[in-house]
Formats: structure tokens, C-alpha cells, sequence
């Protein structure tokens, strides 16, 4: 066969493939498409110049004998080559981050290379002679119905064990595991190296598919033992933090207690005095007499009742947890801050380590913009209810906000040596595709709001 029709015949496969991927993605991580209407064409165009750079690079080292070199090495180069290749398909159709993509590109080839060895195993002397018409015929229903039929029978086996979970949520959180990352990626290298020092060569029977399953078996124990120590570290952090909480309600009831002990003290004067003016008639006194104990006793006891009352409204421990941290610094720094819940939050559809870096960056930007000013004010609310969770921070502005460059790294008006906040926040937000986010002025406050949808 020539070039030309050697560069057909890989396209043709590389596409069949790359669709038989979108189809396992879906089914199996469950990741759904980014379409950008915008700029479809490009992407499309992206796709196909991976496709088609990787057609031409196989169909070179198919000619030039790179398959056949020693310790399988042009087989390692060739399985990277097309991991690497599907991680930025995939990167273009999900917007995933790289490392996610990644991940996914290996378990990918997994998958693939389990559903070779089932096969050979079954029919280790399966070949077929292209110049026969009917083999012919016969190798194209093997390559695109019974291949990905049986492909696609292991993803559905696969995700109806705790196996689909397990890598969900692998995937779906590789950034903090950068070590369980780096040991995927040895896979494909694994497994031709063991095969090459084994002496096996390009023989695939019984012992290859053993070692194949024996790999796969290990990857299996390791990310089970990994996601239980998570398991196990999430369960403590929570512990923690359910420890701050109770420690910051036990804190503020005893201020609380103090405040009542004062206010009682007081109100005892104040009816003593009210007892005067009611006995002269004089009742537009007792009313002023009335407003004043009313703004006295919110001042003293109310302000505290509304919190705890707000946050009572907060089950998420992680987020509980942060507010508290953050009312207690405000009130330090002597920040006037409104928390309002609207209504009972209970999750969010985002990782509670993402949503609290997330609260914490516009809570301290906040913070730094109204520090130190004369009557400093907050504004916190969350709203949960039909589908989405609401987040919205509000802060008297002081300084002019170029809204081109806050979200650049190192910008910032408060000096050097900052500005990564928001840039940190916006890399945050482009890993999930069900969450948006809006910055705006209105009447002299500066407003930042999260949105997710569950």
C-alpha cells in the first residue's frame, strides 16, 4: 500500500476510534460536551489536525520498522503518542483540565488493551488476508461491529461495580493526586516492558492477557487503598472543623450569656426610668425610651441571634466551618458583615475544598477593600433553591477596579506581591462546566457572585 492510502486507512481508524472514546467518556465518566457555537469550526479543525498529525507519524513508523524495535520501545512511543492525542481531543470537547484529560486518555487505553486480550485469548490464531474479498469483508466487521461491541460490553461491566465510581472519582480529582497521576502513566510502559522482558515479543496468548489482568488488578487495589486514606482524611477534616465549629457556638453563646447578663442589669435601670416618665404621662418619652432599649438590646444580643440564626441554616460543614472563620476576622477588624441564608443549603455540586477557596478569595478581597475605612460593611448571602446554589459577596468600593486587569496574575491595588486571588478563582471555575460567575458595580458596591448548578 502506499503512503496516501496507509494515512486513509489510519484517519478512518483514528476516527472510528476517537468516536468510540466520546461514546465511553459519556457512558462511563459521564462528562458531557462543551459546545462553543463561537468558534465550533475551530475546534472541529483542532481535532482533525490531531487526527490527521497522528496518521501520518504512525503511518511514518509503521514504514521506517519503528514497531518493531527492541524492548517494544516503538510501541511505548506509538501508545503515548496516541494517549497524548486523545487527552487533547478530549480537552477540546470537555474542557477538562489536562491532567483529568489525561487520566482519562490512559484508562482509555486501558480499556483498550483489555478488550484486545479477551479477544486474542479467545482466539489467539485470529488473523486475517486482506487481499481475500471475504476476509476482507470479514476483518471490517471485526474492526468497527464486534471490536467496539465488546469494548463496549466491558465499559457497561465495568460501570456496574464499584470500579466506575472508584475512577469517577479519580478522575474527577486528580488534581489532588499527583503521585496516583504519575503511577497511571507508567501503564502502557508497564505493560509492553514486563511483555518484552518476559521474551513474549508480539506473541499474545494466556501469559499476556495474565499479566494484562494481573496490572490491571494492582492499579485496582492501589486507587482503592488511595481513595479509602482519602475517604479516611475526609472524615477527619470534617471531624476538625465539626471541633472549630463547636468551640466558635460555644464562644459566642458564652459571649452571648455576657450580653444578656449587661442588658439585664440595664433594662432594670431603664424600666425604672420608663416608670417615672409613664407615672408624669409623658408618653413621647417612653416611646423614645422604647426605641432606645429595642436599638440597644440588637446592638447588644440581637446582631449575635441573627448570625447563629443564619448559620443554622448552613449544613455543609466545610462551608460552615469558613464562614465562621471569616465573621470571626471581621470581627476583629471591627467589619460590620450581614450573613444572610435564605433558605437551607445543604451541598453544591463542587468539591467543598474548590467552593472554600472559592468563599474564602471573595470573602478576602472584601475584607482587604473595606479594612480600615470609616464604617466598613459586608455583605454575604446564599440562596439555595430550584436547582442552583447562589453565593453573593458585596462590599462598600473605595478604589476604582479595572475590570481588564483583575483577573491577571499579580495585578492588584493593594501592592506588590499579590493579585493571584482572583486568577487562582477563575482556574478554579473553568474546571466545572455547571458553574458561572458575575463581577459588577451597582451603587457604589462591588459585587461578586457565584452561581452552581446542581
Amino acid at each position: 500500500m502506499s503512503f496516501f492510502d496507509l494515512v486513509i486507512g489510519n484517519i478512518i481508524s483514528l476516527l472510528q476510534a476517537t468516536t468510540l472514546n466520546i461514546l465511553m467518556v459519556a457512558i462511563f465518566l459521564k462528562w458531557r460536551f462543551l459546545w462553543d457555537k463561537k468558534h465550533i469550526g475551530r475546534m472541529i479543525f483542532i481535532i482533525m489536525s490531531i487526527i490527521l498529525f497522528e496518521s501520518i507519524i504512525g503511518t511514518i513508523f509503521y514504514q521506517t520498522g519503528v514497531f518493531h524495535w527492541k524492548y517494544n520501545i516503538g510501541k511505548n512511543i506509538t501508545g503515548y503518542m496516541l494517549c497524548t492525542g486523545t487527552m487533547l481531543i478530549l480537552r477540546q470537547l470537555y474542557r477538562k483540565t489536562l491532567q483529568n484529560c489525561w487520566m482519562a486518555a490512559i484508562l482509555l487505553f486501558m480499556i483498550d488493551s483489555l478488550t484486545n486480550e479477551l479477544i486474542e485469548s479467545v482466539s489467539p490464531n485470529m488473523f486475517f488476508h486482506l487481499d481475500v474479498l471475504s476476509e476482507r469483508i470479514a476483518y471490517m466487521v471485526y474492526l468497527y461491529g464486534l471490536y467496539p461491541a465488546i469494548e463496549l460490553l466491558v465499559i457497561f461491566l465495568l460501570n456496574k461495580t464499584n470500579v466506575g465510581k472508584l475512577v469517577r472519582h479519580w478522575i474527577d480529582y486528580a488534581d489532588l493526586h499527583l503521585k496516583s497521576v504519575l503511577f497511571l502513566s507508567f501503564y502502557p510502559a508497564l505493560t509492553t516492558g514486563i511483555l518484552a522482558l518476559l521474551n513474549l515479543g508480539d506473541k499474545i496468548g494466556n501469559r499476556a492477557s495474565l499479566i494484562i489482568l494481573i496490572m490491571l488488578f494492582s492499579f485496582y487495589i492501589f486507587y482503592t487503598y488511595m481513595w479509602r486514606e482519602e475517604l479516611q482524611q475526609q472524615k477527619l477534616n470534617v471531624q476538625q472543623i465539626s471541633l472549630h465549629q463547636q468551640r466558635a457556638y460555644i464562644e459566642n453563646l458564652e459571649n452571648l450569656q455576657k450580653e444578656m447578663r449587661r442588658f439585664r442589669h440595664d433594662y432594670k435601670n431603664m424600666m425604672s426610668g420608663m416608670y417615672f416618665q409613664a407615672k408624669e404621662g409623658n408618653f413621647k418619652a417612653i416611646q423614645d425610651f422604647i426605641q432606645d432599649m429595642t436599638d440597644e438590646f440588637d446592638s447588644q444580643v440581637g446582631k449575635q441571634i441573627q448570625v447563629l440564626t443564619q448559620l443554622c441554616n448552613i449544613h455543609m460543614p466545610e462551608v460552615k466551618g469558613l464562614l465562621l472563620s471569616k465573621l470571626e476576622t471581621m470581627e476583629r477588624e471591627q467589619i460590620h458583615c450581614e450573613l444572610e441564608v435564605l433558605y437551607p443549603f445543604h451541598s453544591a455540586s463542587i468539591k467543598a475544598t474548590d467552593l472554600c477557596r472559592c468563599l474564602g478569595i471573595l470573602i478576602d478581597n472584601a475584607i482587604e477593600e473595606v479594612k480600615g475605612k470609616d464604617n466598613p460593611e459586608i455583605h454575604i448571602m446564599v440562596s439555595s433553591q430550584k436547582g442552583h446554589t447562589t453565593f453573593r459577596i458585596k462590599n462598600i468600593l473605595y478604589s476604582k477596579v479595572d475590570f481588564h486587569k483583575i483577573w491577571q496574575e499579580g495585578f492588584s491595588t493593594k501592592g506588590a506581591d499579590r493579585g493571584i486571588g482572583l486568577t487562582n478563582y477563575k482556574r478554579i471555575l473553568e474546571r466545572y462546566e455547571n458553574i458561572s460567575s458575575l463581577t459588577t458595580i451597582h451603587e457604589g458596591y462591588f459585587i461578586q457572585e457565584l452561581k452552581i448548578q446542581d
